[in-house]
């Protein structure tokens, strides 16, 4: 469904998740499907609900953006961070299954 998947800091505790759709009916499934959620996302990624700030659509884009706040030993910057630039924090979302 989706076209390129890409994570980054979106500051020095927050990471942002950028879904870009192939087409426009994959796009609206995706959206539409009731998974793209704040709480499916903060159970993919075992956060807290308040922790995810939010799922937002793009429409002219065809592109779903997801940003949380980073765990405590995810914090850009901290000498023993697992990923500093954010960069692969999109890979659990590989097993994410939408219904079509």
């Amino acid at each position: 469904m989706a076209k390129v998947i890409t994570s980054k800091n979106a500051g020095p505790f927050i990471t942002s998740i950028d879904i870009s759709f192939l087409n426009p009916e994959l796009f609206l499934k995706a959206k539409n499907s009731g998974v793209m959620t704040v709480e499916h996302f903060a159970e993919i990624y075992g956060l807290r609900k308040e922790d995810v700030i939010g799922v937002y659509f793009v429409d002219a884009v065809m592109r779903a953006k997801i940003s949380f706040l980073k765990s405590a030993d995810m914090i850009s910057g901290d000498p023993y961070c697992r990923d500093l630039f954010g960069a692969q924090q999109w890979v659990p979302l590989m097993d994410m299954e939408i219904p079509v």
